[in-house]
């Protein structure tokens, strides 16, 4: 299942109407599909993303990938996870790749409220990522570098 978000959530603060519409949407669906499974595709706008070059994926760079991440994410999209008490209401998400780190965070609101819905109609999440997450999974599994 595929759920897309208005264009401008939640880069710029938490959009209550936008994430009330997002849950009645897919509770609407999990209404019609009591008891099944899923996969959730979350639209370009649930998430945020950048790509960071590394030379190792040890801890040390790592730590240096996720501070200028935040510090992008805070001038760039005013979404300032430097924080503690900010970062608290993240759910953070991280992959290495040769040379690189994909780093993401997806509003706890957001993915803890689905879970939420589904588990109320006993619908099984199996997997809840970004629409393009798998699709560049299998490109990197395959070493298709395109």
């Amino acid at each position: 299942m595929y759920l897309a978000l208005p264009a401008h959530w939640p880069v710029q603060g938490e959009d209550t109407q936008a994430l009330e519409e997002a849950l009645s949407a897919f509770d609407d669906w999990c209404a019609r599909h009591p008891g099944e499974r899923c996969e959730l595709a979350l639209g370009a706008a649930a998430t945020l993303w950048q790509v960071v070059q590394t030379e190792r994926a040890g801890a040390e760079d790592l730590a240096a990938a996720w501070a200028q991440t935040f510090d992008r994410w805070a001038h760039y999209l005013d979404v300032d996870l430097r924080e503690p008490d900010a970062l608290a209401g993240w759910q953070l998400q991280e992959a290495a790749g040769p040379g690189f780190c994909l780093l993401g965070a997806t509003p706890l609101s957001l993915s803890l409220g689905l879970l939420d819905v589904a588990r109320g109609h006993g619908v099984k999440v199996d997997w809840m990522g970004p629409w393009w997450a798998r699709g560049l999974a299998r490109a990197l599994a395959s070493g298709d570098r395109k």
